[in-house]
């Protein structure tokens, strides 16, 4: 065997064991039963194993997403997020987020100072969607060509996540709680009779 082809099998054997970073972005729940009113969606970020050896929990992970849906079915009110990371308008300005006054998306936001693992922003939503309605809320790095997500201490480290959205099923009130509804107020107005 030459050396060329040698140098090649090294190469590829070598690029074969290197460990494969995995990563997720998702919103939770992913999937969830809903009445049209307020409703509160966790942004995660799963990405514990993309920086080795950091003890005992690293908070330098960014990125930048797009949370997009329909306008006819939802808005977006409000976007809190989970210390110890912060939300700004994007990485490279890293000015203030603020959610549009209309609640429409695509929203875009970025993500810094983010735990390796776990939430990282909580993201309230209004269904107005009629019952029997499936809303989807979709997430994706809002970069997409080059990608934003990030790592950097103690080495900039790239990577790119699987992004999981999340789908709403809108339902009417149950007639079982209006009924109780209505037999509280029932004996409500009866207790305060009798007194």
């Amino acid at each position: 065997m030459n050396r060329k082809c040698k140098l090649l099998l090294l190469i590829g054997v070598s690029m074969s064991t290197m460990p494969a970073f995995s990563a997720t972005v998702r919103l939770v729940p992913e999937a969830a039963v809903v009445t049209a009113g307020s409703v509160e969606v966790e942004l995660i970020l799963e990405a514990s194993d993309v920086a080795d050896g950091c003890v005992p929990r690293c908070s330098d992970y960014s990125g930048e997403v797009e949370i997009s849906f329909d306008a006819d079915d939802i808005r977006l009110v409000s976007v809190t997020p989970v210390t110890p990371a912060m939300i700004v308008d994007s990485l490279i300005s890293g000015g203030p987020f603020e959610v549009p006054e209309d609640g429409v998306g695509p929203v875009v936001f970025g993500l810094n100072g983010a735990l390796e693992q776990g939430t990282v922003a909580v993201l309230e939503f209004l269904v107005t969607a009629e019952p029997g309605a499936t809303v989807a809320i979709d997430v994706v790095d809002s970069r997409a060509i080059i990608g934003s997500f990030g790592y950097s201490l103690p080495t900039n480290q790239f990577f790119e996540p699987d992004f999981i959205g999340t789908e709403l099923q809108v339902v009417p009130v149950p007639a079982a709680a209006w009924l109780f509804l209505s037999a509280l107020a029932a004996v409500a107005a009866r207790a305060r009779r009798a007194s």
